[in-house]
């Protein structure tokens, strides 16, 4: 005989976080050459019951025009709470500023609330 699952209710969840800004000497995206990358937390502003789905796309970049522009996004460390965003760039790419829009769709967590998130907190 099949059991019924329980309800569940989607929780879906959205922001932008600066992942990096930075044009002064000291600024290895901008100044730096080679393999270079930086990391950003998200936290999810309400937990989900498992890991969701993320999404990111990039929302703001400014970069030195006589440079090629070289660079590449990764979600990485989802969990239930938070994930990671890394930019990776290299050769004389130089950019001095990131910004990224995501989405997590998933479930909510038990007990968690009405099923929004509100807005997202990022940890350096």
């Amino acid at each position: 005989m099949n059991q019924l699952s329980p309800l569940t209710v989607p929780l879906v969840a959205s922001g932008v976080v600066p992942v990096f800004e930075g044009f002064g000497a000291d600024d290895p995206m901008w100044q730096g050459a080679g393999a270079r990358s930086v990391s950003v937390e998200v936290a999810f502003a309400m937990p989900f019951a498992a890991p969701p789905h993320v999404q990111v796309a990039v929302s703001t970049l400014d970069a030195d025009q006589s440079r090629n522009l070289r660079y590449r996004l990764e979600v990485e460390d989802v969990g239930r709470k938070s994930f990671l965003v890394t930019s990776h760039v290299w050769d004389d790419t130089r950019i001095g500023r990131l910004a990224v829009s995501w989405i997590a769709i998933g479930e909510q967590a038990a007990g968690t609330g009405p099923g929004r998130a509100g807005r997202s907190r990022a940890k350096r």
